[in-house]
């Protein structure tokens, strides 16, 4: 996610993978459970097995930025410089070529004092 989307965090991706992990195991379970228990179907579980993909993979993504966003609110330390080098290649045009690694520190992402100032979260 991070290759297409610079503003993700580690906090959304796995959020994200874990929520669109119990989702695909509620929707491809679902069945076997209703048939199990004699229970009526949801309609998402009616929907074809060659949706689960998309579908998860559409989950992931939304639930990712989400919860990307609103961990960057929280924890303005969150944001930091992205690397243009590890973004696909459409999106390296939006990011300048001079990246300034001098303000990452060893042990992790810490911004220079003139980044420190907090997203706004609007």
């Amino acid at each position: 996610m991070g290759m297409f989307f610079p503003r993700t965090n580690t906090w959304g991706v796995f959020t994200g993978l874990v929520i669109a992990l119990a989702f695909g195991i509620f929707v491809s379970a679902g069945p076997i459970l209703a048939r199990e228990f004699n229970l009526e179907l949801l309609a998402i579980h009616k929907m074809s097995f060659m949706w689960y993909t998309t579908v998860n993979f559409l989950v992931t993504v939304f639930v990712g930025l989400i919860v990307s966003e609103i961990a960057r609110c929280v924890k303005p330390s969150l944001k930091r410089p992205v690397d243009p080098s590890l973004l696909v290649n459409l999106l390296r045009s939006k990011y300048p070529k001079n990246f300034d690694d001098k303000s990452v520190k060893q042990d992790g992402f810490q911004l220079s004092s003139k980044e420190t100032n907090p997203p706004k979260c609007d």
